[in-house]
């Protein structure tokens, strides 16, 4: 048989209790939820007021402590960066074993000048997240900043083993501090293939192509065509920034040849914006017209058509940059057809160094021809020279005199060595 006991209630204590119990269980439920609002409003806030809000209400928790200090970190007002570290220091103290808490700390510690507790702020983010690559990268930015680089490489290198991301702004602090010293880079940093990428940048920067080219070919050719792509194209485009063109024909993302035209048969699609560095580049515009023919070519399915309509005094180049050998001598030969008309216009292709633009050679104005008809013209590269610019031309006019009728036909333009 169960035994029931009755509580009795209708005394005035009894009440009193039980109305005391019922307001601490309602109070308790305001509070948490009142917490938790504000813990999940600390995720999205935009302002320090509304940060400040967030912190009032839930004082305990150190993640509106955390949003704070983040708001006052960006305004950069004065006295910011005091509040900040005041923030950072009070969400450190309700969460004392977040590694992310006393990372952040170390950094404001770090920027208010406070390099000594900054240290201990990043030791402790170490101690608590031994194997994390951004903590190590932390720690050891700031003891080189400290003058201890020894000490502060060996968790950068660890760091950039662990997030080869890093591997980048690693080579830049080593360049900096080592003045360019690849040996001592690579002992600081760690000889990977994204160290070795970052350093090939950064040489062809400093125009020492030709230990750019060396960092980059000791990295494995599988990891250099996918994984380092982004470099890859760094390094193409500031090879061809700097007229370096045979060595960014290594990089370019197409097999680049070295002394020949790329679709000089015009078999291939003529790209009218957009195509890459070493094909056939058209300047914008609407007239003349240029397309690809398939009307009695020279030889093969295409040729290249230049239709300037009726007196069209528009114009606009087509050209494409060569690769060739400093100091070599070359011969350009090519095939066109015409029932071009015009007043004072001549039309030409031109090879142009593109260096200073200055003009190698050309095939002087290409008169009116019913047939296919051969034109070719010799040139020599400068010796410091590395690549060559094909144009086709329109000269020896201005104003109404450049008018042009009719059509211009080209097909197998070639460029070889002689």
């Amino acid at each position: 048989m169960t035994e029931h006991v009755k509580f009795a209630t209708d005394s005035t204590g009894a009440k009193a209790l039980i109305a005391t119990a019922v307001a601490f269980v309602i109070g308790a439920a305001i509070i948490f939820s009142i917490w938790g609002i504000a813990n999940a409003a600390a995720e999205h806030v935009a302002t320090v007021e509304a940060a400040e809000v967030l912190a009032a209400l839930s004082p305990g928790d150190p993640q509106t402590h955390y949003a704070l200090g983040v708001r006052h970190d960006e305004t950069f007002e004065p006295g910011s960066l005091d509040a900040a570290q005041v923030s950072f220091e009070r969400a450190v103290a309700r969460s004392p074993n977040s590694y992310l808490l006393w990372l952040q700390l170390g950094r404001a510690f770090e920027q208010n000048g406070e390099d000594e507790k900054a240290e201990q702020a990043l030791a402790r983010a170490l101690e608590l997240a031994p194997n994390y690559a951004s903590v190590k990268w932390a720690y050891g930015n700031l003891l080189v900043r400290r003058g201890r680089l020894n000490e502060g490489f060996v968790p950068i290198r660890e760091a950039v083993a662990a997030d080869p991301s890093l591997a980048a702004p690693a080579a830049a602090v080593a360049w900096n501090l080592f003045n360019g010293d690849i040996v001592a880079i690579r002992e600081a940093v760690g000889d990977s293939p994204g160290l070795n990428a970052a350093l090939a940048v950064m040489l062809v920067g400093a125009e020492r192509f030709d230990d750019a080219a060396a960092a980059w070919n000791v990295i494995p050719a599988d990891i250099a065509n996918t994984e380092l792509a982004e470099q890859r194209k760094k390094m193409f485009d500031a090879l061809v920034a700097a007229h370096r063109y045979r060595s960014a024909a290594v990089f370019a993302p197409n097999d680049i040849p070295i002394g020949r035209l790329t679709n000089g048969n015009f078999e291939s699609a003529v790209k009218a914006d957009g195509a890459p560095t070493f094909e056939w580049q058209i300047a914008r515009g609407d007239s003349p017209v240029i397309a690809l023919s398939d009307d009695r070519p020279h030889s093969g399915r295409y040729s290249l058509i230049a239709a300037f309509g009726k007196l069209n005094t528009s114009f606009r180049e087509i050209s494409q940059l060569v690769a060739v050998q400093p100091g070599r001598s070359y011969t350009v030969a090519f095939h066109y057809k015409s029932d071009v008309d015009a007043l004072r216009a001549e039309l030409k292709w031109a090879v142009m160094d593109p260096r200073e633009n200055a003009r190698l050679g050309d095939s002087g104005p290409l008169r009116a021809a019913g047939e296919w008809t051969a034109r070719s013209f010799d040139l020599t590269v400068p010796s410091d020279a590395e690549g060559v610019r094909m144009t086709f031309v329109r000269e020896n006019c201005s104003g109404a005199s450049c008018a042009i009728s009719g059509n211009i036909w080209f097909d197998d333009l070639t460029i070889t060595a002689k």
